[in-house]
């Protein structure tokens, strides 16, 4: 294990990481910019950005390189059962590597009525290690509605205040990034989803602000996401930006159509929805 966090620490550029996450990602049916999208949507705006200097891809790639350039790294011992000597050793290192977080993970099995339970227990990081350890970075912080909306134009203003207005009428969730927000709702196993963003122009370079559309992890079939997301483009404001989003720029022009747009998302989100309850309650 040492051996491998030297090497990779010393030897593993920013190219590599990135190729071998791209074959790992192509053995999952997906892309590489997709799955980081889908981890950072946990911990930011979420949306599909374009691939620029403000990129939330390329930031985390740019902080991945940072880690590795500065030998920050973590490593992991998963076993069954840890012996002594091991949970010794991950003690001393932890107690003597201020760069390096050392971790031992015990995963007990149970069996029991055709069911497998599995138990992690973390070992073999004591109270003194924790203080010697570089304090995490604070939690980004959070716009709010009123920040948000006075970044807009005039004209996005009134139309995303209404978006706003409209979604959590219907009990949908808005939740606030950094810069935008996001309209999430609940899918497949009672996961949040991201159906809906608005983001202020500067989060583009652009001198317009920005409603997307957004149609990964929709609890429908492949057919009714490709019916939906072509009733969107039909009404003539969005353009396709990857493989999951759909952005129109929030205009005075266009402010119809985006309003439109919203509300013929949320009778559509609505209703896939509700199906989805419907086959889970049967």
């Amino acid at each position: 294990m040492l051996d491998y966090a030297a090497n990779g620490v010393a030897y593993w550029s920013i190219e590599h990481v990135r190729q071998a996450a791209t074959k790992t990602a192509i053995r999952r049916g997906t892309t590489l910019d997709d799955e980081v999208r889908r981890l950072l949507d946990f911990e930011s705006d979420g949306g599909e950005q374009d691939e620029g200097v403000d990129s939330p891809v390329e930031n985390f790639w740019r902080r991945v390189e940072d880690k590795l350039k500065g030998g920050n790294v973590r490593l992991v011992f998963v076993a069954e059962e840890t012996s002594r000597e091991l949970r010794r050793l991950v003690e001393f290192l932890n107690e003597k590597l201020d760069g390096v977080e050392v971790l031992a993970i015990e995963v007990k099995q149970f069996l029991g009525r055709g069911q497998q339970v599995l138990v992690p227990r973390l070992v073999g990081m004591t109270e003194a290690a924790r203080d010697k350890k570089p304090t995490l970075p604070l939690p980004r912080r959070r716009t709010s509605r009123q920040e948000f909306l006075a970044k807009c134009s005039d004209d996005a203003r009134i139309v995303f205040d209404q978006i706003i207005e409209a979604s959590l009428d219907r009990g949908y969730t808005v939740y606030w990034g950094e810069q935008g927000f996001s309209v999430r709702a609940t899918g497949f196993n009672g996961r949040p989803f991201s159906f809906a963003y608005g983001y202020p122009g500067r989060v583009f370079n652009s001198s317009h602000d920005a409603y997307e559309a957004h149609t990964r992890n929709w609890p429908a079939s492949p057919e009714e996401v490709q019916d939906l997301r072509g009733r969107l483009l039909a009404l003539g404001a969005f353009s396709e930006r990857g493989t999951y989003t759909l952005r129109a720029a929030v205009t005075k022009d266009d402010a119809d159509l985006i309003r439109k747009a919203h509300t013929l998302l949320l009778d559509g989100i609505t209703r896939l929805v509700s199906k989805l309850r419907a086959s889970n309650e049967e």
